[in-house]
């Protein structure tokens, strides 16, 4: 699905039905749901990638502490503001990954710019498979948005945090369309 710019009132939309998802016997796994644009095209998800993730199925432990961080999804991708963008040699995905403290923080899409997961690392754990499973193919360490959460410590269990990182990166993405 090509399309020309963000749509940043779709995304928070889509994004707050995920968040207000109730466990349920089944979730839908067939209908994409647009969360995010990366690289021209919208980043998608399904209900039941959602579930999986926010442990709202009994067979997976999910990452429940990354629940209100999806809130912040939409201006991470649309504003690139990774460090770092790896390609798993298993498989050829890109991993798109946030550097914080001594974490990183990984958004995996696959070939139909479908968010398969997105997983928190310790950096040390990390550097230990980075020679075998992944190669680096892009790197930036510039100042972005992200320099709030600097003394944050592990800021995707803060939902104030994330709170005042979204009301941040809205508010900047309303005044670049406004301008």
């Amino acid at each position: 699905m090509q399309v020309k710019k963000p749509n940043y009132k779709l995304y928070d939309k889509n994004i707050q039905k995920l968040l207000d998802m109730e466990k349920k016997e089944r979730y839908d796994n067939d209908k994409s749901i647009a969360i995010g644009f990366y690289d021209g095209k919208e980043v998608l998800t399904t209900e039941f990638l959602v579930a999986k993730q926010f442990g709202l199925l009994e067979k997976f432990q999910g990452h429940w502490e990354l629940k209100y961080y999806f809130k912040l999804i939409p201006y991470i991708f649309s504003k690139n503001l990774f460090n770092e963008v790896f390609q798993n040699l298993d498989n050829e995905r890109f991993i798109y990954s946030l550097k914080i403290q001594k974490h990183r923080i990984f958004h995996i899409l696959d070939e139909n710019n479908k968010l398969v997961s997105v997983f928190i690392v310790k950096e040390k754990n990390f550097l230990r498979q980075l020679d075998k499973k992944f190669r680096l193919t892009k790197s930036t360490w510039e100042d972005s948005h992200l320099s709030i959460l600097s003394p944050a410590g592990l800021f995707w269990r803060q939902v104030d945090l994330i709170e005042q990182l979204y009301q941040k990166l809205s508010k900047n993405t309303k005044e670049e369309n406004n301008g």
